[in-house]
């Protein structure tokens, strides 16, 4: 079993009154490859800063 890295549970990021993230759960094991796609706005690189503790 590999170790987890990431575990999130009810990630909520709102800027100026519009929820940018709205993750209910989220784990991220060690040698896990993941990959973020959307459109814009959709919180991609909000959850990004969130997981690098920015």
């Amino acid at each position: 079993m590999n170790a987890l890295l990431y575990e999130g549970r009810d990630l909520v990021q709102v800027y100026g009154g519009r929820t940018a993230l709205n993750l209910p759960r989220l784990e991220v094991t060690k040698g896990e490859t993941l990959a973020l796609t959307g459109p814009n706005g959709c919180g991609k690189s909000t959850l990004l800063r969130l997981l690098a503790f920015l």
